[in-house]
């Protein structure tokens, strides 16, 4: 399958999320991420944004996975397969913390990825739970953001 290459570098760090989730581990040194990633055959710039990815969710793991919960109602995070799980993890450190990605650019590209690697059904659950994070949460916290950045008038 020919994907576009931050596609290819964003399903390199949805398997090691998933191995990070599967081997149990609390952190994720620099290092032991940068050992992860060398089983894909991956550019050093794409190396480096599947590794950003990997860190920067493993860093905010616990207010993104409070913020998946939140929006996932009545679906307990560990009920979700661990592919979909993983890529709302991913696209959703990407819609807090990656300002220079289009949020409609995470969302999309989290939907064909679950199309391509989960369940028939799994774009539309991925797509429903990343559009819901995307009005509540996303909105709100980059609303603050701008309005912190602002400055006072001068007199």
């Amino acid at each position: 399958m020919n994907m576009k290459p931050r596609t290819n570098a964003r399903c390199s760090a949805i398997q090691v999320l998933y191995a990070f989730e599967t081997l149990e581990m609390k952190d994720l040194p620099d290092a032991d991420a940068d050992k992860m990633l060398e089983r894909y055959s991956l550019s050093s710039h794409l190396k480096d944004f599947a590794k950003q990815l990997v860190l920067g969710y493993v860093k905010h793991k616990d207010e993104i996975d409070e913020l998946i919960s939140r929006a996932t109602y009545n679906w307990n995070l560990k009920r979700m397969t661990p592919v979909d799980r993983n890529i709302i993890r991913i696209a959703t450190y990407e819609m807090l913390f990656e300002d220079d990605i289009p949020v409609p650019v995470s969302i999309n590209e989290a939907i064909e990825i679950a199309k391509i690697y989960s369940t028939r059904t799994s774009g539309s659950f991925v797509n429903g739970v990343l559009d819901s994070i995307r009005k509540s949460f996303v909105y709100n916290k980059k609303r603050d953001k701008s309005k912190s950045e602002q400055t006072e008038p001068i007199a």
